[in-house]
């Protein structure tokens, strides 16, 4: 699995909301690879980015996965990371290959 970190650009509120039915219907479209979305808030609760779980095997899937969302595409975020994640513990999505080792 992977996560997808992304932060928008300061000042893109405006243009996020104007575009944010593009970015959700990408993410419905791709609903098969991804488990988990959500934005990310200020302490004011308005939208500074989001972050994705991507169901994939290869960070070149990943990429290409954030690559195609519309508010990377038109200049929303200013950062996008992509990071292989081994999910250990959760209360909703199960875990694969894990083991949580006691100290």
């Amino acid at each position: 699995m992977f996560i997808v970190h992304c932060l928008d650009k300061t000042g893109a509120g405006a243009r996020r909301k104007q575009n944010r039915a593009l970015h959700v219907a990408y993410v419905k479209t791709t609903q098969s690879v991804v488990k988990a979305a959500g934005p990310l808030l200020s302490a004011e609760g308005e939208p500074v980015g989001g972050m994705f779980v991507l169901d994939v095997h290869h960070f070149a899937d990943a990429l290409e996965w954030a690559d195609g969302d519309p508010f990377r595409k038109i200049g929303i975020y200013e950062k996008v990371e992509v990071h292989q994640w081994n999910l250990v513990m959760s209360a909703g999505i199960p875990a694969q290959n894990a083991t949580i080792q006691s100290s």
